[in-house]
């Protein structure tokens, strides 16, 4: 499985005693062992891989789904028009988490890669359509049809918890080296997990208003008194008494 939106890197992983290999962007891959997997359908198997598929915001897309099928046996391999399995993503946040499916109908979401071309093949009175795949050679099964996504609408898990898993199956047969004829139905199964990105704001410190400063009074200019001005108004009290006399003598004779 590819997730465009994470592509960084690509990394093989081809096991000798399968037909199937597969092709994943910058996931880690990790056990199936872990609870989140093994409590969800995808439990510890020779066809089961997981992987980490990292974090998710709120309304994020998950978009570029796509899945590289490589026959790492050392005969054919057939997949069958008829037992394609789509992916699916289960909603691992409880009540609280919804996801979107864009398109919701898998035929609309999903579309067979453009190297597969199907073939009729009659066996008795049954007629199948089916894909043979050659020793070492590669093809992407099944591909998100442009714009579709998967898209986390909203969630009240914490930051770190796991809220979503997709779930993408591949279901091929191989080929008996000595009979020519299809084995057993092998359900190869990958499952990649999806934890919540919770962005949280930085802390701020609350700053204190300073109230205002309350400018001092106007003081009134005080008109200072001294000894001169004391002798001044005294000189000039005398001056009027003796004119005030004079005038009066003048006024008698």
């Amino acid at each position: 499985m590819k997730i465009v939106s994470y592509l960084l890197a690509l990394s093989a992983l081809c096991f000798s005693s399968s037909a199937y290999a597969i092709t994943m962007g910058d996931f880690k891959q990790v056990e199936c062992s872990l609870p989140i997997f093994s409590d969800n359908g995808c439990a510890v198997s020779a066809n089961t891989q997981c992987f980490d598929g990292g974090a998710l915001k709120a309304w994020e897309k998950i978009t570029g789904l796509s899945d590289s099928w490589t026959n790492t046996s050392s005969g054919e391999a057939i997949l069958y028009k008829d037992e394609i399995t789509y992916p699916t993503i289960v909603n691992l946040g409880g009540t609280n988490t919804a996801w979107l499916s864009n398109p919701s109908k898998d035929t609309d979401f999903w579309k067979i890669g453009s190297e597969i071309v199907f073939t009729p093949e009659t066996v008795g009175t049954t007629k199948r359509d089916m894909f043979s795949l050659k020793p070492g050679k590669k093809v992407t099964v099944l591909e998100a049809s442009l714009g579709a996504n998967y898209q986390l609408e909203r969630s009240d898990k914490k930051n770190g918890d796991y809220v979503g898993l997709v779930k993408f199956p591949v279901n091929y047969r191989s080929v008996n080296d000595t009979t020519g004829k299809a084995g057993s139905l092998v359900n190869h199964l990958e499952c990649a997990a999806f934890k919540l990105s919770v962005t949280t704001a930085a802390a701020v410190t609350p700053v204190t208003p300073t109230p205002p400063t309350t400018p001092a009074p106007t003081q009134a200019t005080k008109v200072k008194t001294g000894a001169a001005d004391t002798f001044l108004f005294m000189g000039l009290a005398m001056l009027l008494a003796l004119a005030f006399m004079f005038a009066r003598k003048r006024k008698t004779v």
